[in-house]
């Protein structure tokens, strides 16, 4: 769609007018990542297991979502993202886990979307 921030090429995207264009602070970004940890080590503790919690977010909050995704320590039970931006990854790669890497994710971005 011509009107998307990031076009459907990521080949053409310029990740630093997009991050300037939605205003993304990383370092508040990971703030807000330890925020979600601190909540679901809490859910853990309390017996619930990680398999059982799913993270779904809409904008920032899917944002936050595909980043929790990509750096969580615990395996999870799935992530749903309504129109979140995935955070670029040579910002977040070197916090990067491998734990949901084939954890189901719904990521719904556009009117595109199949």
């Amino acid at each position: 769609m011509e009107n998307d921030i990031v076009p459907n090429n990521p080949s053409q995207v310029d990740y630093e007018k997009v991050d300037q264009s939605i205003h993304l602070d990383y370092p508040q970004l990971r703030r807000a990542m330890a925020y979600f940890n601190e909540i679901i080590e809490r859910e853990i503790a309390s017996g619930i297991p990680p398999e059982k919690i799913f993270i779904s977010g809409y904008s920032q909050g899917g944002l936050l979502t595909l980043a929790t995704a990509l750096a969580s320590q615990h395996k999870l039970g799935g992530f749903i993202s309504l129109c979140g931006l995935l955070p670029r990854p040579d910002k977040l790669l070197k916090i990067a886990q491998d734990k949901n890497k084939n954890t189901p994710m719904l990521i719904i971005n556009n009117s595109h979307d199949r």
